[in-house]
């Protein structure tokens, strides 16, 4: 059985769709237009951190691509 989890950031609750590496695809659960992508690492109380490079972000768009079309 599979796992739901969830977190809330910016008071909005992501459910965690993902988990790729380093990264974690989040869906707004009351608004599934919204995602977002983060990496997964520990800084003060943060879990999450937010993808500002493009070139990171593109190499988390392209895991995600093969990881959906196996």
């Amino acid at each position: 059985m599979n796992r739901v989890s969830f977190v809330m950031i910016n008071g909005i609750d992501y459910l965690i769709s993902h988990r790729i590496l380093d990264y974690v695809y989040l869906v707004d659960i009351d608004n599934p237009n919204n995602f977002l992508i983060r990496k997964v690492k520990k800084v003060g109380n943060s879990e999450f951190l937010e993808v500002v490079k493009d070139s990171e972000y593109s190499e988390a768009l392209d895991l995600f691509k093969e990881k959906i079309n196996g």
